[in-house]
């Protein structure tokens, strides 16, 4: 395609082509102010979007098929199982079951998860927003902490394909204290979980201090305090980019709805190559956890 611009809308930064085609230099974005957006891919820009219109396979116990385009499913107990519902959009479902039997977060858990370790937060420039990750959810129940059964939701970035949920609630509220746990050494995104806060949380797990799993690099911050509303479509976007100025130092900021919500400092060590992942575990009934969309982007630079 010829770019010799024919109207200018923003000098050269963003303009039409004589075929009417619109060209944008650092990509293009749709959504509204205040509200969700969605990245197109764009030569300076990497993205996918998964509207869960095909692609899904298996609906059994330790289901390691495909979910969507970009997705893969991860799952141990026969009480859970994972497929496109019927229903307009394009909907990935994922259904739990009274039979489910390992009350723990790993063994009740449904989890999808990128099928590589492609992204990393120190992709683009220092004040940049490098690597980003929204997804569009659902869910029948979300139900109080003073339940019996447990059940809690991640959506995010992980540091492995394989069957994990990377943070997940152990009971503690408030942004202080260690009240959560990270299988994952490197993981940053929304959780929300019975055991603790009735709102979301902005949780993170970082490697580059030395440590690993479970160690004094693992955050999190309030987002919400209000029960969420079940039945609801919600908006969570967690976006990772560098701090301006000099520093080099990484951010995570996170969006409820288009909505700034909170931010850590130093989320994730910024050259350990991560995959999106939303990961769903409840032992307490016929719940129904649906994903209607996943957008994930990222500068088109390597990071190395």
């Amino acid at each position: 395609m010829t770019t010799t611009k024919q109207v200018s809308l923003h000098g050269r930064r963003l303009f039409l082509t004589k075929e009417d085609q619109l060209v944008a230099k650092g990509g293009i974005v749709a959504g509204q102010e205040d509200g969700p957006s969605i990245v197109f891919p764009a030569p300076d820009r990497v993205a996918i979007f998964d509207d869960f219109h095909g692609g899904a396979h298996g609906t059994g116990a330790a289901d390691t098929g495909q979910a969507g385009l970009y997705f893969l499913v991860k799952c141990t107990d026969t009480g859970l199982k994972t497929s496109l519902a019927a229903t307009a959009n394009g909907v990935l479902r994922i259904t739990s079951s009274a039979t489910i039997t390992t009350a723990t977060p790993a063994g009740s858990s449904e989890v999808i998860v990128g099928k590589a370790l492609q992204w990393k937060a120190n992709q683009g420039k220092a004040g940049s927003s490098a690597l980003r990750m929204a997804a569009r959810i659902k869910t029948t129940a979300f139900p109080t902490k003073t339940s019996g059964d447990w059940a809690g939701m991640f959506v995010g970035f992980t540091d492995t394909i394989a069957h994990e949920v990377p943070i997940y609630d152990t009971g503690r509220g408030g942004d202080s204290g260690a009240s959560a746990v990270s299988p994952a050494s490197d993981a940053v995104g929304f959780m929300w979980g019975t055991g603790g806060d009735t709102g979301w949380r902005g949780v993170s797990a970082n490697s580059g201090g030395g440590g690993g799993a479970n160690d004094s690099g693992d955050q999190q911050v309030t987002l919400t305090t209000a029960l969420p509303t079940a039945n609801k479509w919600i908006d969570l976007e967690v976006e990772l980019g560098s701090n301006s100025g000099d520093t080099g130092s990484m951010v995570a900021k996170f969006y409820i709805d288009g909505r700034y919500k909170g931010k850590l400092d130093s989320p994730v060590n910024p050259s350990v190559a991560l995959a999106p992942v939303i990961s769903y575990y409840d032992t307490g009934g016929a719940n129904t956890f649906d994903i209607d969309w996943v957008n994930v982007s990222a500068a088109r630079d390597t990071g190395e």
